[in-house]
């Protein structure tokens, strides 16, 4: 018995769902989701092999062979991209209100602080 034979559990257990929800997982095995979820979370093809006990070559492999692998790696990275600018979208939407309520303030310093980060002062 290997020390990988838990790899071979369905994806949904190893958290790949949450890193990329709706994903089709369905032709990979457990190795490759985890191989997979560690390529989107470091961009490392080394880290993502010694995550699952694997020479780099083999993630190489599927990178450059695996049809299934790269279209879920594909997708998965379509969502990630997607729900990052949406989050960023928020932030530039918060920015302005943050910036006036801070200026609102009673605090002397937090104005001149703000200033002074996006190098006015």
């Amino acid at each position: 018995m290997s020390d990988f034979d838990d790899f071979a559990e369905p994806a949904e257990d190893w958290g790949f769902s949450e890193l990329a929800p709706g994903v089709d997982l369905s032709g990979l095995d457990g190795q490759q989701c985890v191989a997979l979820s560690e390529l989107l979370t470091t961009g490392n093809v080394t880290s993502a092999a010694e995550t699952i006990g694997l020479d780099r070559r083999v993630v190489l492999y599927w990178i450059r062979n695996d049809s299934l692998f790269v279209a879920a790696f594909k997708a998965a990275r379509k969502k990630l991209i997607e729900a990052n600018e949406k989050r960023m979208a928020a932030l530039a939407a918060a920015g302005p209100a943050a910036a006036a309520e801070a200026f609102a303030s009673n605090e002397p310093e937090t104005p001149l602080a703000l200033l002074r980060l996006l190098r006015v002062v």
